[in-house]
């Protein structure tokens, strides 16, 4: 499958889902964001110390994505 395809197919999945669950996609687009923060915050610094801030931040998005595709496969049964 091209990439564009995959690209709109993505897009059109995050429209449709910002609807349908809407606290599952706000929760995952705050988890995405921390994540970033942390990355950047992590720039520079020891390697433990970047793994302690990125970590939590990574498996945060774990389980906001987890808790949107259970919301997800709950209506697409």
């Amino acid at each position: 499958m091209p990439i564009v395809d995959n690209t709109s197919r993505s897009s059109a999945f995050a429209t449709d889902a910002k609807s349908a669950y809407p606290s599952q996609t706000a929760a995952l687009n705050t988890a995405l964001s921390d994540l970033q923060t942390a990355i950047t915050s992590a720039k520079g610094q020891p390697p433990v110390t970047a793994a302690a801030t990125v970590v939590p931040a990574v498996t945060q998005v774990k389980t906001s994505a987890s808790a949107l595709q259970s919301a997800a496969s709950g209506k697409c049964q």
